[in-house]
């Protein structure tokens, strides 16, 4: 139960040092009603409440405190003796002010010395929660209790927050001073004329089409080429198988009119290459 009222207190604290400027070690001022339910319990306050906290904490008291303490007789004499030993905070008030009133006025309105009260009185604590960014300490028999962040507190913090995205006064002004310049800026020859402006940027210009642009090369496929016809591929062979039949015809006519072809050997042949080159005519060709 102790360390998760440590987390506890650490959250708690740690709203109060992000948005109220909160370091340690933290002030804690206690009242009469406080000290002396702590010497009841037989508490040890330097230790307990820096270990409940988890953090350094100053413990203070005031001349007042003191000065109630002893006027209320004999009972708290003790308590009074007890809030001698802390250290005193400075008030500023004469004899006599009330413990409850000397508290009010050093946590103020605003609370700007970041002080953390600890107190067994239900009004005083009341009054303290309607400041925003003041920790409240009590004692619930003998445990330090750290009490949750006020309504006032939380509002304040979301208005500081709020006030922080939108522009301030100064702000504005300068960005009204801006549009106007804009606008002046802005404005065209004919609305000065109290022409009405048609939106084509001038008298008979026309507006800038876009050229339609073609695909891609690059992501066209090529076009594919056309297979040949069925009917024309079999002309096609029968033109051949026709070429062909003339060839040999003429081969046959040419054997039935008496004239004998000579083969060409080898030997022949490469005869003819060297006398076309050396521009003699062959030897075979002479003799005939």
């Amino acid at each position: 139960m102790k360390v998760k009222r440590q987390k506890t207190c650490r959250k708690l604290m740690q709203l109060y040092c992000s948005s109220y400027n909160f370091r340690e070690p933290y002030q804690l001022v206690m009242d009469g009603t406080f000290v002396n339910v702590a010497l009841r319990y037989r508490l040890d306050l330097r230790s307990l409440i820096p270990s409940t906290l988890a953090a350094q904490v100053k413990l203070f008291s005031t001349p007042c405190v003191a000065h109630e303490l002893r006027s209320m007789g004999k009972e708290y004499a003790a308590a009074a003796a007890a809030c001698k030993q802390f250290e005193q905070r400075r008030c500023g008030h004469r004899f006599g002010t009330k413990a409850s009133d000397c508290l009010k006025d050093l946590i103020g309105e605003t609370n700007e010395h970041h002080l953390m009260i600890a107190t067994q009185d239900k009004a005083l604590r009341t009054h303290m929660r309607a400041v925003p960014g003041t920790p409240l300490v009590y004692l619930s028999g003998s445990v330090v209790v750290l009490e949750p962040h006020s309504q006032e507190t939380l509002q304040h913090v979301q208005d500081t927050e709020r006030a922080k995205t939108q522009a301030s006064a100064v702000e504005k002004k300068m960005i009204e001073a801006v549009v106007r310049e804009m606008a002046n800026v802005n404005e065209t020859p004919a609305a000065a004329a109290g022409v009405e402006d048609t939106g084509l940027g001038g008298a008979g210009a026309m507006p800038k089409r876009k050229k339609v642009k073609g695909p891609n090369p690059l992501a066209v496929k090529k076009p594919k080429k056309e297979k040949e016809a069925p009917a024309k591929k079999v002309k096609r062979k029968l033109d051949e198988v026709e070429d062909t039949a003339e060839e040999l015809g003429s081969g046959e006519a040419d054997k039935k009119g008496g004239k004998k072809r000579k083969r060409a050997t080898k030997k022949r042949k490469l005869m003819a290459v060297a006398a076309t080159v050396g521009g003699t005519a062959p030897a075979g060709d002479e003799s005939d």
